[in-house]
């Protein structure tokens, strides 16, 4: 009997502890915590941070991203670099349009969270962000509060895009 409970307790704090991951996901902070854990952080976890991130959130991950010290993995930096810019201009772009950041995530940024990021470096991942903020600036009618890329289906999200070794 004492195994069972056992087994019971540790399947509720694992638990806790995915539901807590996944909150810090869903609301950009995951990031934070991956880097300080000195975990590997792949593309999609960046992303989760640019395309969740409250305006609270962003401005504390551009703090935080800037007060630490350069890490061992060059790697690392490069990707704190490119979310340094990639933040400016995704506040750059709500402003240009007329918007609120949050739409501009969830009409520009989670499309290409929820394609495939695997193996993509900070390169690759500056291009394909800053070309759908581009392609958002450009298509956002300004009245009717909808994508004209959701009308026709032309969404720089779908195409693929070529990969190459970082």
């Amino acid at each position: 009997m004492a195994r069972w409970n056992q087994r019971g307790r540790r399947q509720r704090r694992e638990a806790r502890i995915l539901v807590r991951e996944a909150e810090r996901f869903l609301d950009g902070r995951y990031v934070l915590d991956a880097v300080s854990q000195g975990q590997a952080v792949p593309a999609w976890t960046w992303m989760s941070w640019l395309a969740h991130g409250d305006a609270d959130v962003l401005d504390e991950a551009r703090r935080w991203l800037t007060d630490q010290s350069r890490p061992r993995d060059p790697t690392q930096h490069v990707w704190r670099c490119v979310l340094q810019l990639l933040a400016a201009d995704l506040e750059t772009t709500a402003k240009a349009v007329g918007c609120s950041v949050e739409e501009v995530q969830h009409a520009a940024l989670v499309p290409i969270e929820l394609g495939q990021l695997e193996g993509v470096g900070p390169t690759t991942f500056h291009r394909i962000v800053t070309a759908a903020l581009s392609y958002f600036e450009q298509h956002w009618p300004h009245a009717s509060g909808q994508l004209t890329s959701a009308q026709n289906g032309d969404h720089p999200s779908d195409r693929q895009v070529p990969r190459k070794a970082e």
